[in-house]
Parts: structure tokens; C-alpha cells; sequence
């Protein structure tokens, strides 16, 4: 109101309101944000050394064992194998050195668990006539399937 040409305080307060009312009131919109992530399965393992140790002749007496450890992303259950995709628990094989071959023979003791767990190998040379002397070995493939 006017009052001798001068607003009253009211209608001060009144008018600053409405001037910015509008930027109180101001629009807004959303829009949802997806949000996500996969986890994979996977294995890893490690396997100490299968070693007969230093021997004058074999006897085909000869044992050993190794450790196959696995460790698995949580709740992965995996078999232990010498063969990709199915389970074979043993094999045999040749350790190559300077007098030929001599065969040896590895087997599994357990070939299955859940994320993680260790896995005994259990290794036995066949009798051989070889005499020559020195270092004999190979590598066998372990696989882990999930």
C-alpha cells in the first residue's frame, strides 16, 4: 500500500519476497544412474618341485610327493587335473636326461574343492637299467578347471 508515497515495511518485505520466490521455487529434474559390476570366477595355482633327490640306481622304490595349491575367487568349486577340461587324476611321463629316459608316474591324492585348498601329488620312478650319470627331468602340465 501506498502511504503518502512511501511503502510501509510490510510491503517491503512483501515485494523483496515475491522478487525472489521465483529462484526458490526453481524446477529440477532426475534421472536414474545405473550402476553395476560382474565378478568373475577364477583360479590360480602353484605347485612346489617333485624332486627323487640324488640316488645311485632306480630301483622303481623311489617316492616323492609335491603340493598343488589352489586358490579360487569365493564359492568356485575346481578339480585338480593333469588333462584341460576333464578330471584325470594320474599320469605318466619321462624324465629326460644324458642315459635315455626313466618314466615316472604321478598321481593325485585329492583332485577337488571349493576356493581354495591344497593337493598332494604323489610321484613313483619305474625301475630302470639307466646308469648314466646326471640330471633327469620334464614338466608336467596341472590344470585347474572351474
Amino acid at each position: 500500500m501506498r502511504f503518502g508515497g512511501k511503502f510501509s515495511a510490510g510491503m517491503w518485505a512483501f515485494l523483496l519476497a515475491s522478487a525472489f520466490a521465483h529462484n526458490a521455487t526453481a524446477a529440477s529434474k532426475s534421472i536414474g544412474l545405473t550402476t553395476s559390476v560382474t565378478i568373475t570366477q577364477s583360479c590360480a595355482v602353484t605347485v612346489s618341485s617333485m624332486n627323487f633327490g640324488n640316488i645311485t640306481a632306480v630301483t622303481g622304490t623311489e617316492v616323492t610327493t609335491s603340493t598343488a595349491k589352489v586358490t579360487c575367487s569365493a564359492g568356485t568349486p575346481y578339480s585338480v587335473s593333469f588333462r584341460p577340461g576333464a578330471v584325470q587324476t594320474s599320469g605318466t611321463g619321462n624324465l629326460v636326461g644324458p642315459g635315455g629316459n626313466i618314466q615316472v608316474f604321478v598321481s593325485l591324492a585329492t583332485s577337488a574343492g571349493t576356493s581354495t585348498g591344497s593337493h598332494i601329488l604323489n610321484g613313483k620312478l619305474t625301475a630302470s637299467p639307466i646308469t648314466t650319470t646326471g640330471l633327469y627331468q620334464n614338466n608336467f602340465l596341472i590344470y585347474v578347471n572351474y
